[in-house]
């Protein structure tokens, strides 16, 4: 076990993230969770936003919920929205108290009303007073968004993606100035959301990084057991895999979204991070929630792209954004038609 940055929290070096088992039938994702308890796993990441994954684990739980480290998320951005979220939260964990309560996505940061005298971040204090939540934090998918969060003192757990196509984070201000804060980092997304298949290279990857939790999402406890054996043995980068690196980035960069919605607002309103991830979506989520009249709407929008690519332009990764808009399309219709 590990001491969770200033927290006080002791976890495994691996967590679990939950929005796989919403593919598993009810009994099935629970007795997962069971059995990755059951290697050590005590640390589990979820969030309001991920359909009934909240209902699961509480379940799962129990009458042992003083043996896990419990991580939920909630969007809202108003005091009365995420006060209430907050509550049911705590409703479908079955539990009095979350470990650590973070702002998904971040977006509320960046609200000039955040620290405002009865705002966001005061709403989550009067929680954290209440015995509610432990400790408060964020998670980002934005560069900027995350260093402004380590300005808030307030915030001590950090969510970010990181693997080594998306090292924005990790290999910049971002992580030093974390550690220097001694902020708990959390590392979602380790395998590309899915995109990335070889495991065992991503976690040898990030192994050398300091004061790094990633965050592993899941279906089969035999694929927890794998990632723990990987993370726990002495084995380091070997230059072949330095070069299965570069090639697979090579590869995928080009087709790698980071979801950072510097592309937007597209003039012809098409909610480009939603189209470029649905093969991600498809990879994560259950097929009812992969084909759902959203993601119809969206996709018919980015069937009429006219291709001003304004979007391109802004993408501070140089993404073919039109071309992935294609390729998404074309899933979408196959995967609908099956």
């Amino acid at each position: 076990m590990k001491e969770l940055g200033s927290t006080g929290l002791q976890v495994s070096p691996l967590g679990m993230g939950t929005i796989q088992i919403t593919r598993l039938k009810r009994r099935q994702s629970i007795r997962v969770v069971h059995e990755v308890m059951d290697l050590g796993i005590n640390w589990f990441d979820t969030a309001r936003a991920y359909l009934d994954s909240e209902l699961r684990l509480g379940e799962a739980f129990k009458g042992i919920r003083d043996r896990v480290v419990l991580i939920s998320k909630s969007g809202k951005q108003t005091p009365a929205e995420l006060q209430k979220e907050i509550d049911e939260s705590l409703q479908r964990l079955q539990t009095d108290y979350l470990d650590a309560f973070l702002f998904h996505g971040g977006d509320a940061i960046e609200k000039d009303s955040f620290l405002s005298p009865g705002g966001i971040l005061e709403t989550a204090q009067k929680a954290v007073e209440a015995g509610k939540i432990r400790f408060l934090g964020f998670s980002a998918h934005r560069p900027a968004v995350a260093l402004k969060g380590l300005e808030i003192e307030a915030l001590q757990v950090a969510m970010v993606p990181a693997n080594f196509i998306s090292r924005e984070y990790i290999d910049g201000a971002f992580m030093e100035q974390a550690l220097k804060r001694n902020v708990a980092v959390l590392a979602m997304k380790p395998f590309g959301g899915g995109r990335i298949a070889d495991a065992p290279l991503c976690l040898r990857f990030l192994k050398g990084y300091i004061g790094l939790f990633p965050c592993t999402g899941i279906e089969r406890p035999e694929e927890m057991a794998e990632n723990l054996a990987v993370w726990q043995n002495d084995e380091v980068l070997t230059d072949r895999d330095r070069e299965e690196m570069r090639r697979l980035t090579e590869q995928m960069g080009a087709r790698f979204c980071r979801g950072c919605g510097y592309c937007l607002p597209c003039p012809e309103d098409i909610p480009i991070p939603t189209v470029t991830f649905l093969k991600v979506f498809s990879m994560q989520m259950p097929g009812d929630q992969v084909i759902t009249e959203e993601h119809d709407r969206a996709v018919e929008l980015a069937k009429g792209c006219s291709e001003y690519r304004q979007c391109v332009e802004r993408c501070p990764y140089d993404l073919e954004i039109p071309d992935m808009l294609k390729e998404n399309i074309r899933f979408y219709e196959s995967f609908s038609a099956r």
